[in-house]
């Protein structure tokens, strides 16, 4: 028993040459009470190592940081930094902007109502009449009220050739017409 070194966690004894220090905390343990940073390299107290979210691989607590939209914490060198906020996300639930080519979390873009592409929301423009959000260029301005719509929500005038709101023509008992 006297060869016997204890572990300075468990208590539990074993030969000198399964004891290792610690490189994280400086407490000798057994190698069973040890794991291998995958950061790093070096032997640590598995119970001071975290785990990443997106990989599993583990590391020092400072090779980590979460993710602002999942709440996940992913190692650091597993996280992007979004280009609309400036947080930090996954990459793997990243999405682009296809009106200015941002990256960010999936989170921060918003679906145009007309073409279904992402944008965030300070890039989209509102619809006068609906409210849905749009990507620039698709709304068109109403050539009498000056409202800027959505297309569908336009007609033609069938006697002045203006391109107006829907509401704002009547139908020709006759003719079936716009005007």
């Amino acid at each position: 028993k006297h060869l016997l070194v204890a572990s300075e966690k468990s208590g539990r004894l074993a030969l000198p040459q399964h004891v290792v220090t610690c490189a994280l905390s400086g407490q000798r343990l057994l190698r069973d009470e040890m794991d291998q940073s995958a950061v790093s390299g070096r032997l640590i107290d598995k119970t001071l190592l975290k785990t990443s979210a997106l990989s599993s691989k583990k590391g020092e607590p400072e090779h980590f940081a979460t993710c602002t939209f999942t709440g996940l914490e992913l190692l650091r060198s597993e996280m992007a930094v979004s280009d609309v906020s400036g947080k930090l996300y996954r990459p793997d639930q990243a999405s682009r902007s296809v009106v200015s080519g941002k990256r960010g979390h999936a989170r921060e873009f918003i679906q145009c109502a007309q073409t279904g592409d992402l944008l965030t929301e300070s890039e989209a423009e509102t619809c006068g009449v609906t409210g849905k959000r749009v990507k620039p260029g698709v709304l068109q301005k109403c050539e009498v009220t000056g409202r800027r719509v959505v297309p569908s929500e336009l007609t033609r005038c069938a006697v002045t050739g203006r391109i107006a709101l829907r509401t704002e023509l009547d139908r020709c008992e006759l003719t079936g017409k716009a005007a």
